[in-house]
């Protein structure tokens, strides 16, 4: 089995992770799992190829679809720290807005804002 035909066998073991434990508001739970600590490593040796199957991954499920949803923002963040989505104020209109001692995101946006983060990188990146 290749790295990448690993990498998404982790994504699928991820996915079926967050199932799991959709119960929970906070993040730990569903980053505490065996696949995605394999993904950060899987991630890291296969660069940008890792991007661009996250970026389908992404893309090719509807929100309310996919369990893993914004939590790919995690996952890209470990695997490239310049990788971060702009924090607005409350009624900005932002993809993630301060809520008070909270943040409220519109899944929706978030996951645009990530593919559009994912598009420029990528094409910078293979333009260097």
């Amino acid at each position: 089995m290749g790295l990448e035909d690993d990498f998404l066998k982790q994504v699928n073991l991820w996915r079926e992770h967050c199932d799991r434990v959709a119960h929970h508001s906070a993040i730990h739970p569903y980053l505490e799992c065996s696949a995605y600590d394999r993904l950060i490593t899987l991630g890291k040796e296969l660069g940008n190829s890792c991007l661009r199957i996250i970026r389908d991954q992404y893309q090719s499920k509807a929100v309310q679809e996919d369990s893993i949803g914004f939590r790919w923002g995690y996952l890209l963040h470990e695997l490239e720290p310049s990788f971060r989505l702009e924090v607005g104020e409350k009624h900005s209109g932002a993809a993630i807005e301060r809520r008070g001692c909270a943040l409220g995101l519109d899944v929706s946006k978030v996951r645009d804002e990530t593919i559009q983060w994912l598009d420029n990188y990528l094409a910078v990146s293979s333009a260097s």
